[in-house]
């Protein structure tokens, strides 16, 4: 008889079994040690410390956060219509001087002159 388990029905099981067999001291300082370890740094990319992963929840949490709030001002119908009125203006700024479209012209020639030579080599 073949009998297979797989890990997601197995990696429940052997908590509880683990979990059972620690006494009740042990299973303080387990808990003990795990709430630490959400506190430690350790060494990074090029010996960079890297943040905690209570750090790295608490930066996460905050953008998501930081970004919802923008959204709600930017979808805000004034806002929406400044931000609208400043990219006219500035359209209107740089089409104007002719000295600035020539530079773009210039830049937009050299991105298309290196992709098509990059397409060429590949």
């Amino acid at each position: 008889m073949d009998l297979k388990i797989d890990q997601e029905t197995l990696r429940p099981l052997v908590q509880k079994i683990v979990l059972d067999s620690l006494t009740p001291e042990a299973k303080d300082q387990l808990l003990g040690k795990a709430i630490a370890s959400l506190f430690q740094t350790s060494d990074g990319a090029y010996g960079r410390p890297r943040t905690s992963p209570l750090e790295d929840i608490f930066r996460d949490e905050t953008q998501k956060v930081a970004r919802q709030a923008v959204l709600t001002e930017l979808e805000k119908p004034e806002n929406k219509q400044r931000i609208a009125d400043a990219v006219s203006a500035a359209h209107a700024k740089v089409w104007g001087d002719a000295g600035r479209v020539e530079k773009i012209i210039d830049r937009m020639v050299d991105a298309l002159s290196a992709a098509m030579v990059e397409k060429e080599y590949r």
